[in-house]
């Protein structure tokens, strides 16, 4: 949560060590123990975080910031993300900070707020929506005393006590009334007797200075205290008790300390964020005390965890904690208040995301615990550091084919072997367990010729036609009738002679080689097995009956068919248009994409891209990411990519896109937090980008897109993957789990005399 704390002491917080400025893994520079230091040590006079960026104020008043950078949030003129504290303007002096989720605002000593990150809805407050990776001062820049910082709006009050919102007022969080956004402060009442305030989501809470507390925004879970779950768009007065002197927010619930030193929470509790007890309601709507202790000094929130210091600086965690935020050595939830596994006191704590952090109590020195996204523990490492931004080969082979699914692969080698890594829960991995495997693992057998990997099951062809799958069989995706999921192969009946096949979300294609016939099944709530109605089928029935299909594709919940007279059909959910028929509405029975018939390949999930005979490439559907190639907004027809003419084949999947060229180079579009375009970096590509070359004298031959990987083949049967490496699926012998920390790591070890 956003925090903006005066220390005690002093304190210490490691300074930035260039070398990983530019999102390198600190692995380069030789393992970091806990409680290493990485650089000279600094002292730290504030502390906050939001989602999964936190900032910094060290003594003489110098602003650091590190983790994730996607919009410019860490004012470093790039969208690196940083391993390490990265100071902000140096020479600059600041007294207060309040990250958003991917936005930043900070007041000078001077009472000068600056602001800079991500602008979609005007939360940066300078009357536009145009994003800056550099501080910029709002259109109200003077006389500021704090400043907190929301998921997409920012609020903030001033020397005079007066109160300022600004950006996304939906649900009316910026505590003006309805109406639109707004890009520039606006005063939140007439009020002059704030005293501070905090946000971190979707609704916002101030204190005044008799003590009495005031919320206002979103309130579906009670949030705002008010005893009910109505929005308010001004601020109304948290319930009884009435008098609070320390208090923070998430996005679904709020916590509070009375004068008393009680401590009171209400908002959501799905996952005991409230600190209630295992059997509390899962919304509380009114304030509702945390246990019976009376020395509750300073509380904290994240997301869906909660972290509180005792006045004897002791620290306990609850909620949900299954990356480690908790601190508590597990990763457990924990529905009250547990102590936190260290002997070290504290004096105040900021969490974010799935991260934690305090502040020692004598010297200040930063904690921090939990998931180490995009480098958040600022400890010189991060969990995105296993990524790989630029193909990594992967060992065995050669390999004749791959398929990347949602998080797990499956590729083939030469001699016919099958092997399969990453996630393996429902048994897709084929190889008799659940666990997760890293790196590739043989499935057993040497006759397979190809293989598609689903959301959650597998597909494997044999050399003899026979088809095989295991994995999650959720309305019957495995084609073997109904029943459990399965853990090791087992025969599709019924079909021999398959030609091709393909695995979607949780339901399956294949193409008869004799009459070209097409027979899916599997889960059919969105009309994707193409048979008009919305019954599943637990066996391979036959679509369109007499036609001859030439080339088939499963998405999400659609599928797509090239006939072999060459025209395309799209039939099932037509979200954002992904059918290509001039709509988003579902199609029952495929229906004909256009009129042309020389299309070659298609590829489809919640978007679609297809290659024409000619080498001209098309995509169409959601354009969230850039995944279109270069046409802006959704497309419900479709829409050609550039103006080149040797495309051979595309492959699309999650918000990311790639084609193959005739000349045996390979280029990628759409989203890239992961690097799963294989560009060498994280940025984003609206338009085709050449993926990283990794040896000279060899072409790529194959391509398979996964949610956040990617994976390739090259005409010397080496196998290539990059992107996300979270659950394992780039095969390449660690994931992002490797850099969890259960229990509070020191960047300065040692309290200071």
């Amino acid at each position: 949560m956003a925090l903006s704390l005066a220390l005690l002491g002093t304190g210490c917080l490691p300074s930035f060590d260039s070398a990983l400025l530019d999102g390198g893994s600190r692995r380069d520079m030789g393992p970091l123990e806990d409680g290493q230091v990485v650089g000279p040590c600094l002292r730290g006079e504030v502390l906050a975080s939001n989602m999964e960026h936190v900032c910094a104020i060290v003594a003489g008043g110098a602003l650091y910031c590190w983790g994730l950078n996607d919009r410019g949030q860490l004012a470093t003129g790039d969208r690196d993300f940083r391993v390490v504290p990265t100071e902000v303007e140096p020479g600059s002096a600041w007294r207060s900070v309040g990250p958003g989720r991917e936005h930043t605002c900070a007041v000078r000593t001077d009472g000068t707020l600056y602001c800079w990150g991500d602008n979609d809805s005007g939360q940066l407050g300078t009357a536009s929506t145009v994003d800056s990776m550099i501080p910029v001062r709002p259109i109200v820049s003077n006389g500021w005393a704090d400043i907190t910082g929301g998921f997409v709006h920012a609020c903030g009050v001033r020397m005079d006590g007066t109160m300022y919102c600004w950006g996304d007022n939906t649900d009316g969080r910026l505590g003006v009334g309805g109406g639109p956004d707004r890009p520039a402060p606006i005063q939140v009442g007439t009020d002059a007797d704030w005293a501070t305030v905090r946000s971190y989501g979707d609704h916002t809470c101030a204190l005044k200075t008799d003590g009495s507390l005031w919320c206002w925004g979103e309130n579906v879970d009670g949030q705002l205290g008010t005893g009910d779950m109505v929005i308010r768009d001004a601020p109304v007065r948290v319930m009884a008790p009435t008098t609070w002197t320390s208090f923070d927010v998430s996005s679904g619930s709020t916590c509070a300390i009375q004068t008393d030193a009680s401590l009171w929470c209400w908002g959501e509790n799905d996952v005991g964020q409230l600190g209630l007890g295992g059997g509390a309601a899962v919304a509380v709507p009114m304030p509702t005390r945390v246990g019976v202790r009376t020395d509750w000094a300073e509380v904290g929130l994240g997301n869906d965890h909660a972290c509180a210091v005792t006045q004897d600086g002791s620290i306990s965690c609850w909620g949900e904690g299954w990356a480690g935020n908790l601190g508590v050595g597990d990763s457990s939830d924990y529905p009250v208040p547990t102590p936190v596994t260290t002997t070290e006191r504290f004096d105040h704590v900021a969490l974010g995301y799935l991260h934690s952090c305090a502040l020692r109590r004598g010297d200040g020195a930063i904690a921090c615990w939990g998931y180490n996204t995009w480098g958040v523990l600022g400890n010189g490492e991060a969990s995105q550091a296993l990524n790989q931004t630029a193909p990594a080969q992967i060992p065995g082979g050669p390999w004749q084919a791959v398929s990347a699914g949602h998080d797990h692969t499956c590729a083939v080698t030469a001699a016919g072997a099958l092997s399969c890594w990453g996630e393996s829960s429902d048994g897709r991995l084929g190889v008799g367990r659940a666990s997760d495997t890293t790196s590739p693992i043989d499935v057993g057998g040497a006759d397979w010729q190809t293989v598609s990997a689903g959301s959650d099951h597998t597909l494997a062809l044999k050399t003899d036609g026979t088809l095989w799958s295991w994995g999650g069989n959720i309305s019957g995706a495995l084609g073997t009738g109904p029943g459990p999921d399965r853990y090791t192969p087992a025969q599709v009946t019924g079909l021999t002679g398959v030609a091709a096949i393909t695995a979607g979300g949780h339901f399956s294609c294949a193409i008869v080689e004799a009459d070209r016939s097409l027979r899916c099944w599997g889960e059919n709530d969105s009309y994707q097995l193409g048979l008009g109605d919305l019954m599943n089928r637990a066996a391979p029935v036959e679509v369109a009956a007499g036609e001859r299909i030439a080339a088939v594709a499963a998405g999400h919940n659609q599928t797509c068919a090239v006939h072999e007279e060459g025209s395309l059909w799209c039939g099932g959910r037509g979200i954002s248009g992904s059918l290509g028929v001039g709509d988003a509405l579902p199609r029952m029975v495929p229906a004909q994409v256009g009129t042309d018939l020389d299309w070659l390949q298609v590829s489809i999930f919640d978007h679609t891209c297809a290659v024409k005979t000619t080498g001209a490439l098309y995509c169409w559907g959601e354009s969230s990411s850039g995944q279109l190639g270069g046409p802006t907004g959704d497309q419900s027809t479709p829409a050609q990519v550039g103006t080149d003419t040797n495309w051979q084949a595309v492959s699309v999947r999650g918000n990311h896109s790639c084609g193959l060229r005739t000349d045996g180079s390979l280029w990628c579009w759409g989203t890239n937090g992961y690097g799963e375009l294989g560009t060498g970096d994280r940025r984003d590509q609206g338009t085709p980008t050449r993926v990283v070359d990794p040896a000279s004298g060899t072409q790529w031959t194959a391509v398979s897109v996964g949610t956040d990987h990617t994976c390739g083949l090259r005409d010397d049967g080496s196998l290539w993957c990059w992107g996300s490496t979270w659950e394992g699926q780039l095969g390449l012998g660690a994931r992002g789990w490797d850099t969890l920390r259960p229990v509070p790591a020191f960047q300065c070890p040692d309290a200071a005399p």
